[in-house]
């Protein structure tokens, strides 16, 4: 991966670091992954997610980006369009 790399996926990994409310192993792998290859996420503890059946909202919907290009990017999450997970906006600044 180079120094302009961005990974977006519902990859089902919780970690309190983008604001899960718990961690399981594949948010833990995933946070490794980052620190060993100097990425960062861009989210910011809002939730991606949301279940009604079970209640519950989390951020399973993960923005990583190599750290040479986060402070250029802005994250937000959109309102609700019909999908349990919600829209996810990135803008990058020049």
């Amino acid at each position: 991966m180079n120094k302009n790399t961005i990974i977006l996926g519902d990859l089902n990994a919780k970690h309190t670091i983008w604001g899960s409310s718990c961690n399981n192993d594949r948010g833990k792998d995933i946070l490794k992954m980052m620190n060993d290859k100097e990425f960062m996420t861009l989210n910011d503890g809002i939730p991606t997610q949301t279940s009604l059946s079970y209640n519950t909202s989390e951020a399973l919907d993960i923005s990583i980006i190599s750290a040479d290009i986060f402070l250029r990017c802005t994250w937000s999450v959109l309102d609700h369009i019909g999908s349990d997970h919600f829209p996810i906006l990135i803008k990058f600044s020049k």
